[in-house]
């Protein structure tokens, strides 16, 4: 995991994404006592449903980009991704988010993006259509090791593409300040204590698979 960075910035997401064998796992690890060592605070709980669009000739995908639109607790919040790389569950992309009125989808409020602006005047007015949807419930711990920020994200639903769905059932720790070393060293102790294996295909790449651009996926290697 060399080429990992241990430096964040506005516009980098850098986390550990582990798989949970089993739902109830999660109770388990929000009541575990080394992670409540570390948190000043009980679990928050938000339920998100998000959709991801492109254009009907995956414009997006050929350009390296993610979009989609989350809604929670009644706010919508666009998010562009960048490419990753993802070694062992940890990735790292480019990130860019934007607070929106309503859930209508358009890349004009990232045409400050310089990668965005010249996506842009490659579609013209091509419209973005829906790809698929994920609809999860998250509880959150923020999590305090030495001098770094770690959030913890425990996500429980499904992703649909038409009439197709797949479990989400997934552990995250992301880095919010310091060192990655941080990541690394949480995960591997949650890690063994509950069984949890690297997850290397983010919600979005298993989207693409389920609604059939599983070539796309291969590709682009975005996870």
């Amino acid at each position: 995991m060399e080429n990992i960075e241990d430096i964040t910035t506005d516009y980098q997401e850098i986390e550990l994404k582990l798989r949970l064998p089993e739902p109830h796992i999660a109770e388990r690890i929000l009541k575990d006592p080394y992670l409540n060592s570390l948190s000043k605070e009980e679990p928050r709980t938000k339920s998100y449903e998000t959709i991801y669009y492109d254009t009907k000739d995956q414009d997006l995908l050929r350009e390296g980009i993610c979009y989609r639109i989350r809604q929670g607790t009644g706010q919508y919040e666009a998010t562009i991704k960048g490419k990753g790389n993802s070694q062992e569950g940890l990735s790292q992309r480019l990130e860019w988010n934007r607070p929106l009125k309503t859930n209508t989808p358009s890349l004009e409020d990232f045409r400050d993006i310089p990668l965005v602006k010249d996506i842009l005047e490659k579609i013209g007015d091509k419209k973005l259509k829906p790809l698929f949807s994920t609809i999860f419930q998250r509880q959150t711990l923020e999590l305090h090791y030495e001098e770094n920020i770690v959030e913890l994200a425990l996500d429980m639903g499904e992703i649909k593409a038409g009439e197709k769905t797949e479990p989400i059932c997934e552990l995250e720790l992301e880095l919010k300040k310091g060192q990655v070393e941080a990541v690394l060293a949480i995960g591997k102790k949650v890690a063994q204590e509950y069984n949890l294996q690297p997850a290397n295909l983010s919600k979005f790449s298993r989207g693409l698979i389920l609604a059939g651009f599983g070539k796309e996926v291969e590709a682009w290697d975005i996870t």
